[in-house]
């Protein structure tokens, strides 16, 4: 009971960092250094909240690296930290309600997938012990994945780029919904937290965003309804283009997501979703 409380007492207080720095730092009009201005008010915050989880404490301290760094991811710091505590409390959930090993779905490659490898861990207890939990990132473009791959290469990465709808004809899609067959090491698992961030969606050729975000919503149905998970998290990146504002809306509200917020960005806003037992429930 006294590490079910402490983790409450985290995630409260996590909570409250992450809604100041929303108040302070959001604002589409904002530049980078306006963000890299919170971040070491946000960083000592989190270390005498955090004191007893390495993993997250780590994980802001790469924050602060790659967005000082020469490829600063384009999502903000206020973005990124939301899906890092949304990934560290899920990640905590899985492991203190049932011992068991943590997903994290990430579409597509970029600056930011050293940090998503990073924060899906969690401290088993007191001891120092790390539950390493499973990121998974999927790409549709082999010469990012090899470039990628010389500079990390343990990511658990999926070539993958069997789309059947394209970005300039996005009402195929919605008129008649396609669901992907992934490979099966993905396909027949359950992720906790998904990341919608690929593929590329901004010429006519591109596969768009539709069918990566129609599958990881038809993935929390069938795990949530089987009993196998009883949250999942989808976050969709590029929210403020017309096509990703469609697909939020018809796709993440309308299969019953809970809507979490948004967080605006000079290089694209972020959306966040929760979907649990209640969104998949039908009245007679």
């Amino acid at each position: 009971m006294k590490l079910i409380h402490l983790f409450l007492c985290i995630f409260a207080l996590s909570f409250c960092v992450l809604a100041y720095i929303a108040i302070v730092s959001f604002g589409r009009n904002d530049d980078n250094k306006t963000h890299n201005n919170k971040l070491d008010w946000t960083l000592q915050q989190f270390r005498s909240i955090n004191k007893s989880h390495h993993c997250r404490i780590e994980f802001l301290d790469e924050i602060n690296e790659f967005i000082n760094g020469e490829n600063p991811p384009q999502l903000n710091l206020p973005q990124l930290t939301w899906i890092a505590s949304t990934v560290q409390t899920s990640a905590h959930t899985a492991w203190e309600s049932k011992h068991r090993r943590h997903n994290f779905l990430v579409w597509g490659l970029g600056h930011d997938s050293a940090i998503w490898d990073n924060v899906n861990c969690v401290e088993v207890s007191s001891s120092p012990l790390i539950s390493i939990g499973r990121t998974q990132f999927l790409e549709n473009w082999k010469e990012w994945i090899g470039s990628v791959k010389e500079k990390l290469p343990h990511l658990e990465v999926q070539f993958f780029d069997q789309y059947q709808h394209t970005f300039g004809s996005p009402d195929k899609f919605f008129k008649s919904p396609s669901l992907l067959k992934l490979p099966s090491t993905i396909q027949n698992a359950c992720w906790d937290v998904v990341l919608v961030d690929a593929p590329q969606g901004y010429e006519d050729n591109h596969p768009g965003r539709m069918e990566s975000t129609y599958w990881s919503v038809d993935m929390a149905e069938r795990c949530i309804v089987s009993g196998k998970l009883d949250t999942v998290h989808v976050f969709l990146h590029d929210v403020n283009r017309p096509l990703e504002k469609r697909i939020m809306n018809e796709l993440l509200l309308k299969k019953g997501g809970a809507y979490l917020g948004i967080i605006s960005g000079n290089l694209g806003d972020l959306v966040g979703f929760r979907f649990t037992n209640k969104s998949f429930y039908k009245k007679s």
